[in-house]
């Protein structure tokens, strides 16, 4: 799937190359829910970045596809020279709409040139849409609704957001056993749950 404009052989290079690296979405349902909610996405983008930005920051056409396993999130976004490749977790197809339009917003986000990981570019552009509108744009996805394998879950008891992890980085358990984790959207401190039995993880018991 292409978002984003190009000449046509360069279209069709990229056609290419979806076709040799197995870029694509293979799940129809997906897709058509991918389909659905891109425009909205856009839109949603424009209004709030607005569309000269948005336009001439971009990295020229996107290409999107997915990926089977969970990994580590619900999408990666690889920023090339002249074009962007963002891969979906297939376990999308289980979230709401709503979480679909965030998990788009927050990749379509890394395509911008201005943008390098979650850096403070990023952050800026992500608050402003989740200050602006009803959706929520994070440095980590939301889980409420779709469990992707996910070992531990940081809670925030206060407005009940969510984020999952497969692993803990040394940096994010040093973070949590000094209490300074906070939410994302209403700065309360978060606690590490088990994402299975969704019992408080005590310090001992943290693994990397």
């Amino acid at each position: 799937m292409f978002i984003g404009r190009g000449g046509l052989n360069y279209l069709l290079e990229l056609s290419l190359k979806m076709e040799r690296t197995g870029i694509m979405i293979k799940d129809k349902k997906l897709e058509e829910r991918i389909e659905r909610n891109l425009t909205e996405v856009i839109h949603t983008l424009v209004d709030v970045i607005g569309k000269e930005r948005f336009e001439n920051c971009g990295n020229g056409p996107i290409l999107l596809g997915t990926f089977k396993t969970p990994k580590r999130a619900y999408a990666l976004c690889q920023r090339n020279t002249n074009y962007s490749v963002i891969k979906l977790n297939e376990n999308l197809v289980k979230c709401s709409d709503e979480v679909i339009r965030e998990v788009l917003m927050h990749e379509l986000l890394h395509t911008l040139k201005d943008t390098h990981g979650h850096n403070k570019q990023w952050q800026y552009y992500a608050k402003k849409i989740s200050d602006n509108t009803n959706y929520k744009v994070s440095t980590y996805g939301n889980i409420k609704e779709c469990n992707l394998g996910f070992r531990y879950l940081l809670h925030c008891p206060n407005c009940g957001d969510i984020h999952g992890f497969f692993r803990l980085s040394s940096k994010l358990k040093k973070t949590i056993e000094a209490g300074s984790c906070t939410c994302n959207i209403c700065r309360s401190t978060c606690s590490l749950v088990d994402a299975e039995t969704h019992e408080t993880i005590l310090k001992q018991n943290y693994e990397l």
